[in-house]
């Protein structure tokens, strides 16, 4: 979506989008889109959490793994 103007999205652009914006790698104008529709959709809200969750939970897996391997994360 970069260098083009973005509008409001439906329920399945979002949730495409979901993991990128819970780890903050979307563009600017991305970003916003999602915000606008998380605000008014309780179901992308609640599929949001999940990946809130994965993500929490994959990093506490690689921090682990790199105590292991390098004595520290």
């Amino acid at each position: 979506m970069a260098n083009e103007p973005v509008g409001p999205l439906d329920c399945e652009e979002v949730r495409d989008l979901l993991y990128l914006f819970v780890t903050n790698e979307l563009e600017p104008d991305e970003n916003t889109a999602v915000c606008l529709h998380l605000a008014d959709c309780e179901a992308c809200r609640t599929a949001m959490s999940e990946h809130v969750q994965m993500a929490t939970r994959l990093g506490a897996v690689v921090r682990n793994a790199e105590i292991r391997y390098y004595g520290h994360a």
